[in-house]
């Protein structure tokens, strides 16, 4: 679920011969900077097939390691590596699982070697595999024009007036790729493991001069990646919505203009800075709701073999021991387990008379 603020943004896609999109006084330029992903494939020859594709699409030429295991999240028995650094692991089909598993990562020096329209759509492509997830949506916006200090941004964060996250690390001066003379620095809003992280820096001196501007870069994982992602391939590659989405991340408020944030106004120069932008789009998850369902899986997954370890152990003795703790959780129950106990008896004497996993007429 998204909320977004404005539609009258200045932004505008830029000729082929820039990678990202920029706004009509070309002060803005805002792309996508790092895709990450894992899918499912009915075979080893059909990955194969996608990173030729990538090859073609990149002009680019992976090496392949088909004994080096690596491990991303998971363990890949295999691996491989572009010129340009594309990496893609995989784990074959087996007797226990029918399918390749696959994961792939363009890093930005991948990304921003194609102009975005073309990186657009490429993304759309991908998006139609089945069993296709986003682990990693990276999105930067320079502004060349310079319009937000790093003083300003380091004030507001002194001050408490930043909404969006709970953890602020400003980090001066940052080393790396920094000029002779020139001030490199970055400010990071979100932690480390957190699934959404701004970064703030400038681009000037950790570019060494390439690219004068200061950066705001958003680097989304897990679910917020995969509906972040969503949101991007659903707008016909609208510069607004990748924009939105970096300024969604964080908010720069004045903490005693109300009591609650949704009363709280928008420091001066966050407000002209979004009205430069278009607004702003927050990623909200679905929110979890709890089914007598998953919560079997969950046993099975994480309570049997402890409970099969008690029964070794108390013998005759588990099936006393085992109704006292169904007893105590009785005792706990609240209004939500009992409305998931009643929705789940009534499926259980009257099942729903169209079940879309075997009824033809639901099938694409």
């Amino acid at each position: 679920m998204l909320t977004q603020t404005q539609n009258n943004s200045s932004l505008v896609e830029t000729p082929s011969s820039n990678t990202g999109l920029k706004c009509q006084d070309s002060t803005l330029v805002v792309s996508p900077d790092y895709l990450q992903f894992v899918v499912k494939l009915p075979s080893v020859l059909d990955f194969m097939d996608l990173c030729s594709s990538l090859e073609a699409f990149f002009d680019d030429s992976f090496t392949w390691a088909l004994d080096s295991p690596s491990v991303h999240g998971r363990r890949f028995e295999s691996s491989g590596r572009s010129v340009r650094g594309i990496m893609a692991c995989f784990n074959p089909p087996t007797d226990q699982k029918n399918f390749c598993d696959c994961w792939v990562s363009l890093p930005g020096s991948v990304v921003s070697h194609v102009p975005a329209s073309d990186f657009y759509d490429l993304c759309r492509s991908l998006a139609a595999f089945d069993h296709f997830a986003v682990t990693r949506f990276d999105v930067a916006l320079d502004d060349y024009d310079k319009s937000i200090e790093l003083e300003q941004v380091l004030e507001a964060a002194e001050a408490g007036n930043f909404a969006g996250s709970r953890y602020c690390d400003p980090r001066i001066p940052l080393k790396r790729g920094t000029l002779p003379g020139s001030l490199g620095w970055c400010v990071y809003f979100g932690s480390p493991q957190s699934d959404k992280r701004l970064r703030f820096y400038n681009k000037a001196a950790e570019s060494n001069g390439e690219l004068d501007c200061y950066r705001w870069e958003v680097q989304f994982r897990a679910k917020h990646a995969n509906e972040a992602f969503k949101t991007y391939i659903e707008t016909e590659s609208d510069p607004m919505i990748l924009a939105g989405l970096v300024t969604g991340c964080v908010s720069f408020v004045d903490r005693e203009s109300g009591d609650r944030l949704s009363r709280q106004s928008f420091l001066p120069w966050w407000s002209e800075f979004l009205d430069k932008v278009g607004g702003f789009i927050k990623i909200r998850l679905p929110r979890f709701v709890p089914t007598i369902q998953r919560s079997k899986q969950w046993i099975n997954r994480q309570v049997s073999t402890t409970l099969a370890a008690i029964r070794q152990v108390y013998g005759a003795y588990f099936k006393e021991w085992l109704d006292q703790q169904l007893h105590e959780g009785e005792m706990k129950l609240k209004d939500r387990h009992n409305n998931m106990i009643k929705v789940a008896k009534h499926d259980w004497l009257y099942p729903p008379a169209c079940s879309h996993s075997n009824d033809e007429s639901a099938l694409i």
